[in-house]
C-alpha cells in the first residue's frame, strides 16, 4: 500500500514519472493490484504514454471485468485519448453492469453532448436519471443542457428553471438559463440570470461575453464593448483560446459598426 499512497500523492503534485515509479513498485509487490495498474494508466497517460496507458488499463479491466469503477476510468481514458466509439462502449459496458450508478449516465451523456455530438441521446439518457432522481440538481442541469444544445428551449428553460431552484449557489447552472434565454430574445430575463450567475463567480468569462451578446442584442452598444473587453482579459489571464477567438471577433465587428453608425449585431 505504500506505494500506492506514494503514487496517488505524486499524481497530485503532477510529478507523474515519479507517480509511475511508486505505482510499479506496488505492481511489483502486488502483480494482480488493480489500483496500481489503474495509477499507472493514470501516470503514463498523463506523461503521453498512451499505447502504455491503454495497455495498464486493459489490465485493469481484465483482473476486474465487472467493476463499475474500473470500467468508468477505462471510457474517461478512452475519452481523453479521442477514441469516442470504444468510450462510448465502455460506459454502456459500466452501466449495463451497474444500472443504479447514476455518474456513469451523466458521465455518458457529457460524451454524447461535448464529444460526439448527439444531444438527442444525451437527453435520452439525462430524462432518464431526472426520472430516477428527480431531487437531482446536476441531472436537471444537463438535460437543460442537452435540450438546449438539441433547439428544445421551452423544455430546456423549464429544466433548468428547476436546476437553478434545487442549487441557486451554482453559477454554471444561472448561466445555462441565461444562455437559453438569449436563443428566445429575451435579453432582459437573460441579464438577470448572468447577473446572478456573476454574483457567485465574478470572473466568468462565459457570462461577461454572454452579458455582452445581450446588451448588444438590446441595442446598448457601448455597454457591449466593455463587457467584451472585460471577458477579453479574463480570457487571457486565463488563455482560454477558443473563447479568446470569439470575444475578439465580436469587439473587432461590434466597434467598426459603432465606427461605421450601423446597428450592432443581434
Amino acid at each position: 500500500q505504500d506505494g500506492i499512497v506514494r503514487g496517488q500523492a505524486a499524481l497530485r503534485m503532477k510529478h507523474f514519472d515519479q507517480a509511475e515509479r511508486a505505482f510499479g513498485e506496488a505492481y511489483e509487490l502486488n502483480p494482480r493490484s488493480v489500483e496500481a495498474m489503474l495509477g499507472l494508466a493514470a501516470a503514463t497517460q498523463a506523461q503521453g504514454k498512451t499505447r502504455l496507458a491503454r495497455d495498464w488499463m486493459s489490465s485493469a479491466v481484465a483482473i476486474a471485468p465487472g467493476q463499475a469503477n474500473v470500467l468508468q476510468a477505462q471510457a474517461r481514458l478512452l475519452t481523453e485519448q479521442g477514441l469516442l466509439p470504444d468510450a462510448e462502449r465502455s460506459y454502456h459496458a459500466a452501466i449495463a453492469s451497474h444500472p443504479g450508478m447514476v455518474q456513469l449516465k451523466l458521465d455518458l451523456a457529457a460524451l454524447y453532448l461535448e464529444k460526439l455530438g448527439k444531444p438527442g441521446q444525451a437527453v435520452d439518457l439525462l430524462r432518464e436519471v431526472v426520472r430516477q432522481h428527480p431531487e437531482m440538481a446536476a441531472a436537471q442541469l444537463g438535460l437543460g443542457m442537452a435540450l438546449s444544445t438539441d433547439g428544445k428551449f421551452e423544455e430546456a428553460s423549464r429544466a433548468l428553471e428547476d436546476a437553478v431552484r434545487r442549487d441557486p449557489g451554482n453559477a454554471v447552472a444561472h448561466h445555462a438559463l441565461g444562455v437559453v434565454s438569449l436563443r428566445q430574445g429575451q435579453a432582459e430575463r437573460a441579464l438577470t440570470s448572468f447577473d446572478k450567475a456573476l454574483s457567485l463567480r465574478k470572473d466568468f468569462a462565459n457570462s461577461v461575453l454572454a452579458r455582452g451578446d445581450a446588451l448588444q442584442m438590446l441595442g446598448r452598444h457601448e455597454q457591449a464593448i466593455e463587457h467584451y473587453e472585460r471577458a477579453l482579459s479574463i480570457l487571457v489571464i486565463h488563455g482560454d483560446k477558443r473563447l479568446l477567438g470569439i470575444v475578439s471577433t465580436n469587439l473587432g465587428t461590434l466597434e467598426q459598426e459603432q465606427g461605421a453608425g450601423t446597428v450592432g449585431r443581434v
